[in-house]
């Protein structure tokens, strides 16, 4: 198998729009292992958007509430951007082993955004938890995506190209809600303070 593979390079425009909250309520995510791959912390605020009062993690770590972003995102991918950047992997030489093998690569690392840590003092993208995929994992799910893909190269491009984009915004969505977040929370920190100082 391949060791090296095409690079993740950041697209600007990547997406039609950031999929949105509206008609649900939206989560501030918190601590919770699941915020990274959930549309209720990814999704943009719409209007008066409604949110939360409280975390709706189980003690178990599950969510009743959770929503899975990936296919919202994925949906929502410019498909130019994906276009450019299938094209950019039919310039390389990439066998179609290279393909299903990159593509279990890049699944992995979508799924490793469940339990993913936010460093708020490096801010560069969540960190995946957990022991590296071992090559026998990524064989396994590079033959299970064999079994049930097209195998032509130009569809595996495009395939490739669409996961690797969707990692990208996800990580960029993550950091971007993240920072948001954060900053809401000092600044009302500070006006609170503010406040309490001018009585």
């Amino acid at each position: 198998m391949a060791n090296n593979p095409p690079p993740l390079t950041p697209s600007a425009a990547t997406l039609t729009k950031i999929p949105t909250g509206y008609d649900m309520s939206l989560c501030e995510g918190g601590e919770c292992p699941l915020r990274f791959l959930c549309l209720r912390f990814l999704a943009e605020p719409v209007g008066r958007q409604d949110y939360f009062g409280a975390l709706p993690l189980e003690p178990d770590g599950s969510c009743a509430e959770f929503r899975d972003a990936r296919e919202s995102f994925r949906r929502a991918l410019d498909p130019k951007a994906v276009e450019y950047r299938a094209y950019m992997l039919s310039t390389q030489i990439l066998t179609q082993d290279d393909c299903f093998w990159f593509l279990a690569e890049i699944h992995a690392r979508v799924g490793r955004l469940f339990n993913a840590q936010w460093d708020s003092e490096n801010p560069g993208q969540p960190a995946a938890q957990g022991d590296p995929l071992s090559d026998a994992i990524l064989r396994e799910q590079a033959y299970f995506l064999w079994k049930n893909h097209p195998h032509s190269l130009s569809e595996l491009h495009w395939l490739l190209a669409e996961q690797q984009l969707l990692y990208e915004v996800l990580v960029q969505r993550s950091c971007e809600v993240s920072l948001e977040f954060n900053y809401g929370k000092i600044s009302w920190n500070l006006t609170r303070t503010d406040t309490e100082a001018g009585k």
